[in-house]
């Protein structure tokens, strides 16, 4: 049954070419400036500069594999991957520790696709789900602890190295199963069983504080702010499984939360090792920033880890059948729905991924490509477009500058090398609100949202060849005799900059 909700779980992405995950054309973008050998046209714009960071999951795996694959194709593979290979280890965690009573199990895999999945965090999910694995790795081992303690002094750092956050998610995990285990049933004996097990947990605490140093002393860094932030905090928790209806996607988290009402007051529980890992992940929820070094959405990233271990690890055993039966029924049922839904949708995402990439045939290769693109805000932009970095196909397909590319110090390796102002360099500059959202208080130069009419008189367009406009159009009488538009759609514009 796991291997069946595995592949279940990578089959959305058999009805798509390009992922449609909100990040992913901008990964793919970069990994195109990764690859460019020496003397490309793209060098002239980008720069890309090997460096140890915590966050190198897919750039690794891209520069090892894309000549056989090609980038596309590879980073498609990836992401169908990453939902499989959670579904693997959140099971196998579960076969460890709860392998009678994982009746909460459908309601847990409900959060698999949830929304820093679907935004596209690549490096953190993929790593995660390959730390699930590990932890599971872990679990099973504990007869051989040699064996354990050379295979964890090599993974820790590989994990860590993939992605911090994920990382630390995995020796969260082993710890806390370590003290919780050593505290089950033994409460005269706390400070010594403690003791032992933590001495126990040496490989992958020793290989992750070297980790850490060897990077605090030789790597890059991250030059961002680093916060805590309140509402983000209680924004993750809203927006776990946030995709295509608000209704529906928080009704779903609410359904969940009730259910784990519902088994603790019929006697489901979370035990020894189980409810260490729990309590332990909530705790690296709460006290983690929700920014570290510019490195944005920390909260959205681990809220849904938590709901994953703590629906999977519910001990049902002691709870009567009717009711188990119950729970796992409902969950199936609202598992498929969420899965229908989030099928069709991504088969939606790829027509019009299709649709608004059919502007790239009208831009000669090597051009200068401002990129605009709408986002919207509050309950009108619960379901995302996904076309944020879109335009960043241009780089990959046609070898050109655009300002959709990031590029934060110390967590990527990009470097923008043609700056045409400094305002429209890298991402956020491509981004234009609908007015609804824009705070008309504040003057233009402290905003963050901007619409497009007022930012059109400040584009630095005699430096660019074309404007890309994405999800947004200018209006029928709008006049600028620097723009020949050679390309729309129903909601698109491409213009050659005279």
């Amino acid at each position: 049954m796991v291997a069946c909700f595995a592949l279940l779980a990578a089959v959305p992405f058999l009805l798509t070419t390009i992922p449609p995950l909100t990040d992913i054309p901008g990964h793919i973008g970069r990994f195109s400036v990764q690859t460019a050998s020496p003397g490309d046209a793209l060098l002239r714009f980008y720069g890309f500069h090997w460096r140890l960071t915590l966050n190198l999951a897919s750039d690794v795996l891209v520069e090892l594999l894309h000549s056989m694959a090609g980038i596309v194709p590879l980073v498609w593979l990836l992401c169908a991957l990453t939902p499989l290979l959670t579904v693997v280890g959140i099971a196998a965690i579960a076969r460890q520790l709860n392998p009678r009573g994982a009746d909460s199990l459908p309601w847990a895999l409900l959060f698999v696709f949830n929304f820093a999945f679907l935004y596209g965090f690549l490096n953190f999910t993929l790593t995660l789900a390959l730390g699930l694995i590990a932890v599971a790795a872990w679990l099973g081992l504990q007869s051989r602890p040699w064996r354990r303690a050379l295979l964890f002094i090599g993974v820790t750092p590989m994990l860590l190295i993939g992605h911090g956050v994920a990382g630390f998610v995995m020796l969260v995990l082993i710890v806390g199963h370590g003290v919780g285990e050593a505290l089950r049933d033994r409460p005269m004996r706390r400070r010594r069983e403690t003791r032992a097990a933590l001495i126990r947990l040496w490989p992958p605490l020793v290989a992750g504080a070297t980790t850490v140093l060897v990077w605090r002393l030789t790597g890059a860094r991250g030059g961002g702010p680093t916060a805590w932030i309140l509402d983000r905090k209680l924004d993750a928790l809203v927006t776990m499984l946030r995709d295509q209806n608000m209704v529906f996607d928080v009704g779903s988290v609410v359904c969940a939360l009730f259910v784990t009402i519902v088994g603790f007051r019929s006697g489901a529980r979370l035990r020894g090792g189980a409810a260490g890992m729990v309590i332990g992940l909530t705790a690296l929820f709460v006290i983690t920033p929700s920014l570290i070094s510019g490195s944005n959405r920390i909260d959205t990233r681990l809220a849904p880890v938590i709901a994953l271990l703590a629906l999977a690890l519910l001990d049902w055993s002691q709870v009567e059948r009717s009711r188990r039966r119950a729970v796992l029924l409902t969950g199936f049922a609202l598992l498929a729905a969420r899965f229908m839904v989030t099928t069709i949708s991504f088969a939606r995402y790829d027509r019009r991924y299709a649709m608004e990439l059919q502007a790239l045939p009208h831009i000669p290769v090597g051009s200068r490509v401002l990129n605009l693109a709408r986002v919207d805000c509050g309950t009108q932009g619960w379901r995302s477009q996904r076309l944020e970095h879109l335009g960043s196909f241009a780089t990959t397909t046609r070898g050109s500058w655009v300002n959709a590319q990031w590029s934060v110090d110390g967590l990527q390796l990009l470097d923008v090398k043609y700056r045409p102002s400094p305002d429209y360099v890298s991402d956020p500059s491509q981004l234009i609100w609908p007015a609804h959202c824009i705070d008309r208080s504040q003057p233009f130069g402290v905003r963050e949202h901007h619409t497009l009419l007022e930012s059109m008189p400040r584009l630095p367009l005699a430096r660019v060849e074309y404007l890309w406009l994405i999800g947004e159009r200018l209006p029928a009488g709008y006049r600028d005799p620097r723009l020949h538009r050679v390309w729309n759609d129903d909601i698109s514009e491409l213009y050659r900059v005279q």
